[in-house]
């Protein structure tokens, strides 16, 4: 691809702001992703314009979506409560563009840009149903399926999965090859992500921020502690069978990993916040 002509490649689609909230997954997927394939950081360094390039825009689109989940407090806007945004948004036109020309477009990293794009919108339109019921009975409400929250928080870490296709396609890897490994990352990252959640918990409120525990709390009030829980423990069944099917290099990447992170306080465990049953009461303190 000539990076001298007009086109994709010369597009600004990425703020400093962007790339610096995008470090810690870059950091993340190399320490963690990287080994999986006998890489090291010196392999990252021959590619690391694209995939900082395309995380860095992914996170830059993810500020624009987080913006308008925020707005939705206190507004009463049209469509439900859903404002909705082109698909053909200027930054995954020009990851797709510059992608292309790069010869790294694949069906997979395509099928996972529509799972993001899939994402935001679930996002906006759980976040609006969310804003509008804030008192929550302490029984919970029925305005929200457990389903609807599994299939939005599912696809949370599209990104890094977008990374993994593209590393995949930069050092010659074929997808098929390595699919144990995908579908076993797919459950670790939602775990990750679950996790994650408990800790933005009170801050996903505050923005009104798609957050699984947060709906959860919706569904079940009081309850939402056990019922999420519950939930935890089926996907740890899960990831546990997938990772005896992945490779033993893997598999030991993998351990390693998590007995690095295991070193952080209060790392690998579930601790379930407080459920906020009003949560404009919450934001007015």
């Amino acid at each position: 691809m000539d990076m001298s002509k007009e086109g994709p490649s010369t597009e600004v689609t990425v703020s400093f702001h962007a790339l610096h909230r995008a470090r810690h997954t870059i950091q993340d997927f190399v320490l963690s992703y990287l080994p999986y394939h006998g890489l090291s950081l010196v392999d990252f360094l021959k590619w690391w314009d694209v995939l900082v390039w395309v995380e860095g825009t992914i996170y830059a689109m993810d500020e624009g979506n987080e913006e308008l989940t925020a707005d939705m407090l206190g507004s009463e806007p049209g469509n439900g409560g859903v404002v909705q945004v082109d698909p053909s948004h200027q930054g995954f036109a020009t990851i797709r563009g510059v992608l292309e020309g790069l010869g790294l477009y694949s069906a997979h990293v395509a099928d996972e840009l529509k799972k993001g794009l899939e994402y935001w919108e679930g996002e906006r339109r759980l976040c609006a149903a969310m804003a509008a019921q804030p008192c929550i009975p302490k029984g919970g409400s029925a305005m929200l399926s457990t389903g609807q929250l599994h299939a939005v928080s599912a696809k949370k870490s599209f990104d890094y999965r977008v990374l993994h296709h593209l590393l995949c396609g930069l050092c010659g890897i074929e997808r098929n090859n390595v699919a144990p490994l995908f579908e076993f990352l797919a459950l670790d990252e939602w775990l990750v992500d679950i996790g994650d959640d408990l800790v933005d918990y009170e801050d996903d409120v505050l923005r009104n921020s798609f957050n699984i525990y947060r709906g959860y709390v919706h569904i079940f009030g009081a309850t939402a502690p056990l019922e999420l829980a519950r939930h935890i423990g089926e996907l740890e069944g899960q990831h546990a069978q997938a990772l005896a099917l992945v490779t033993h290099a893997q598999r030991r990447a993998f351990l390693k990993r998590k007995d690095a992170a295991a070193e952080g306080p209060g790392a690998l465990r579930w601790v379930m916040p407080t459920p906020i049953l009003d949560e404009a009461a919450y934001r007015s303190q």
